[in-house]
């Protein structure tokens, strides 16, 4: 899951003008039998950049199981 993380993180870092951090474990690691790791990725806040986010996100394939979901200025981290 960590590896699919960082190969997500190396596909992005390429493509976008934002700095990736992490992939680390989220807080709570293991919620409903489902374990959760974290990106964050810090750049301007522009209509631009989150535009070419979902578009890149949406060409990139992810395998069997894994759920990406996505937050727009996340207020907290748990």
């Amino acid at each position: 899951m960590e590896q699919e993380a960082n190969s997500l993180k190396n596909f992005l870092s390429n493509q976008i003008n934002g700095k990736i951090l992490g992939p680390v474990s989220a807080p709570i690691f293991r919620l409903r039998k489902k374990y959760r790791i974290r990106l964050l990725i810090r750049g301007p806040k522009s209509l631009r950049l989150q535009n070419s986010l979902a578009t890149f996100i949406s060409n990139y394939k992810f395998p069997n199981g894994i759920k990406l979901s996505v937050d727009v200025d996340p207020i907290s981290f748990n």
